[in-house]
């Protein structure tokens, strides 16, 4: 931009000084009002709608995204990966979750590039943005997968299993792969050095190590989407369980992936709170584990182990969507007329 206004410097007032040209004073002033002009959700809403505006979703499998596509989505998914990073999370992942079509676009996108294997052509494309040695998936996957679990947190299971809303069940067996993959080369193949990731990203820090910062977030977010994607395959299979498993992993692949999905949870939660709940006696076991917990406990977190009909832990880390498939279950059982409990 400053380029392309110093060519045109006829429009703009007089340099102040050597050390302060005026197309200097007219980037801070759009670097300003902008910090507070995104910062209202409306504004972010509308951008992410411009910036996917000229993307098809309507674009078969075997279509390969071409060049204008992949510009467009490395732009929207550069600006919306600083977005996420700078903004206040409270109002602007409800935005984009139930307001634009990125999940939907990103991910016609994404399913497009890895069957017609587009990623390092897309590679080549975005270099202007990371290193053309980085994986063609990382911006696009670093924007779609909080979004995608956001989403995930408030749909029930007849939108997910029945209405197969937001992605069809065969599009999320797709995406366990993609995020599997994903998720070896991120912690196995390719690993970067760990970071405090519960900052958020820089400017100083993002000028030493942008390319690291991306992947190191990816690996978190993609982790915690892969674990949400498993609580729900435990809650009705629509995938085999070994499609979470990647092929020939050792212990420390293991360890690493494990300590990438457990990352999110606090490390403020009691052993105390953390109960084995039956599924065939779930109300019985939730009585006799819970009833003795205070107020206080009741209202702070709970972690939920199901245990099968064959008293072996089923897998999954509640993250939220183990304790919401509790709720509803236990729910349903408290209020059935066999129990009598109400009338």
């Amino acid at each position: 931009m400053s380029l392309c206004v110093k060519n045109h410097a006829a429009v703009l007032p007089k340099d102040a000084s050597v050390e302060l040209p005026s197309y200097a004073c007219l980037i801070g002033n759009i670097l300003e009002s902008s910090g507070v002009t995104l910062s209202q959700t409306d504004c972010s809403f509308q951008m992410t709608n411009v910036l996917f505006g000229g993307i098809s979703l309507s674009s078969g499998l075997h279509h390969r995204p071409d060049d204008k596509e992949v510009s467009a989505v490395g732009a929207a998914c550069a600006f919306l990966h600083v977005s996420l990073n700078t903004l206040p999370l409270e109002g602007i992942m409800t935005i984009l979750a139930y307001r634009t079509e990125l999940v939907p676009v990103l991910w016609n996108f994404m399913k497009r590039c890895h069957e017609n294997q587009k990623w390092q052509s897309v590679s080549e494309q975005l270099a202007y943005l990371l290193p053309g040695d980085s994986p063609g998936w990382l911006l696009a996957l670093a924007v779609f997968c909080p979004v995608y679990k956001h989403m995930l947190t408030v749909v029930d299971n007849e939108e997910f299993y029945e209405q197969e809303k937001p992605l069809s069940l065969k599009d999320i067996r797709y995406l366990v792969i993609i995020l599997r993959q994903a998720l070896w080369q991120l912690l196995w193949v390719n690993p970067t050095a760990p970071s405090n990731s519960s900052k958020p990203v820089t400017t100083t820090s993002s000028k030493k190590h942008p390319v690291e910062l991306i992947q190191h977030r990816v690996s978190i977010v993609a982790s915690e989407l892969l674990s949400q994607l498993q609580d729900w395959n435990n809650r009705r299979e629509f995938t085999s369980p070994s499609d979470f498993h990647a092929d020939g992993v050792n212990e420390f692949f293991i360890t690493q992936l494990a300590a990438a999905r457990q990352r999110h949870e606090s490390n403020s939660v009691f052993t105390r709170n953390r109960f084995r709940i039956r599924r065939d006696r779930i109300l019985e076991d939730a009585y006799d584990q819970m009833s003795a917990l205070s107020e206080d406990d009741l209202r702070g977190p709970i972690r939920v182990t199901f245990v099968n009909e064959f008293g072996v832990e089923e897998g999954g880390i509640d993250g939220g969507g183990i304790f919401k498939d509790f709720m509803e279950n236990i729910t349903r059982a408290a209020f059935d007329v066999q129990h009598g409990l109400f009338k």
